[in-house]
This record gives structure tokens, sequence and C-alpha cells, in this order.
């Protein structure tokens, strides 16, 4: 098999669409209501998160859509992979295969397909983790601008490489988020359940707008989770949108170890 199927390759080509930011600075004379606003939201570093491992079912026929085709499948399930993500929120993605990927030629292409896998991987749990791991508004020390709008807060601070907003309500749920540098501007728009440990991510829209060269692309995730040990973690994400004027699709899930 010379080179992956088209849609395949558009869609893990998309990292870009997710970025986790950390800034440093002082709190603002509102550190009242960006602290009130932190502890709104689950977190399960509250929760003594230290991480968790699992193995990525990737559905095949989804991804690859009418290009999937027997002998393509046949290659893609024959690579299985595992994922580890640490207390911080970060991946590791390692992978094995069966003895028909075993010649230098498939492992060339098992070496793509782990290679975009795991950017597009990477790019769901930067944004997952800014939610339930980290914190949307940084670390705790950021110098944090809130701009009372009516019944919304707007909120602004510096983070390489360029600026944050973030769009809340009174009731302290953030609407959006987005960073504008010079090269791009990524939008998140998350969307959440309202639990007795706080604002739980359920999913988001990602936009990415490219400023100087790019491709615009915009893409919806939708999260379920897994009760592991008391804590709330993936188990499938499903994620649909555009690449340019390509539709793209795909669904995995996550079984914790």
């Amino acid at each position: 098999m010379r080179k992956l199927a088209r849609p395949l390759v558009s869609l893990l080509t998309i990292y870009a669409l997710t970025v986790s930011v950390h800034a440093s600075g002082q709190e603002t004379a509102n550190q009242a209501v960006i602290g009130r606003a932190r502890g709104a939201y689950y977190s399960l570093a509250r929760n003594g998160f230290k991480g968790f491992k699992a193995t990525i079912e990737p559905n095949w026929e989804v991804i690859l859509a009418h290009t999937a085709t027997p002998e393509s499948l046949e290659v893609f399930r024959a690579v299985r992979f595992s994922l580890i993500v640490d207390e911080k929120g970060a991946i590791t993605i390692n992978h094995e295969v069966n003895a028909i990927l075993t010649t230098p030629k498939m492992q060339r292409v098992v070496n793509e397909i782990h290679y975009h896998l795991q950017r597009l991987v990477a790019g769901f749990f930067s944004t997952w983790g800014m939610f339930m791991v980290d914190s949307a508004f940084g670390e705790a020390n950021t110098q944090i601008k809130v701009e009372h709008l009516g019944k919304e807060y707007r909120l602004t601070h510096s983070a390489a490489p360029g600026e944050v907003t973030i769009l809340m309500t009174s009731d302290l749920l953030i609407t959006e988020w987005n960073l504008v540098s010079p090269r791009a501007k990524r939008i998140v728009k998350p969307h959440f359940q309202k639990t007795d440990a706080g604002f739980l991510l359920t999913g988001y829209q990602g936009i990415f707008e490219p400023i100087t060269a790019g491709t615009k692309a915009t893409l919806d995730f939708r999260i379920e989770y897994q009760d592991v040990g008391g804590m709330k973690l993936p188990h499938k994400v499903r994620l649909g949108g555009t690449y340019g004027d390509e539709p793209v699709e795909a669904e995995l899930v996550f079984k914790v170890n």
C-alpha cells in the first residue's frame, strides 16, 4: 500500500486545532472571580489524578469512510495501539503489529499510521487536559484581565505565542476560549454538563483559522466517559467536521487498563 487513504491524512493532520497554554504573572484585582471560576469546574487534579493507561481502538471504517477496502482495513486493524497519559495530561502512544506487517515496506506504512494517530490523539488530549486536568484559566499565578460585559465576563491574558481570550457567563460557564497568534487563530467552544463535582467537559468545537498560511478547519468533538476509581476518564471520542472543503469523521475508543 503506497500511501494512506486521503481522508485519514486530512483528518490526522488537524493537530493545530487544539492547544494547551500556560502563562505566568500575578493575580489581578479580580482574583475572587477567577478563584470561583477555577473551583466551578470538574478537576481530576483535585481528585488525586496520577494518569492512566489504556488501549486505543480506532474505528477505521468511520475514519476511512468510502475509501475503506478489505485490504486497507486488514492493515489498519492489524496495528494495536496503547496509550499512557501522565498526571499532567501529556500522552505517549505505543503500537504492536502482527506478522503481516513485519516487512520493511509495511513497517513504513505502520510508522505513518502511528505518526498521524499520535498527532490526532495528542491534539484531543491537549484540549481535554486543559479543561479536565489543568485549568482553562492558566496557572495559579497567571495575570488575568477581567472585563464585566453585562451578564458576561471577558478574560484576557498573555501566553506564548499570543493572547488568550475567554468568554464566560455570570454563572462562570466558559462559552469560548481562543488564542490569537501572528500565524493563526484557534478557537475552542466547549460544552459542559453540570455535576455535583463541577462543570464536566462533554465536547467542544475546535476551529483553526490561518492568518498567514494553512487550511481552515472546524471539528466537533463529543466525549463519553467511563468511571475509573471514582474519576471521569474518556471512553469514546467522536469527531466530525471539515478540513478545507473536505468532510472528515473519526471515532476512537479508550479502554482503561
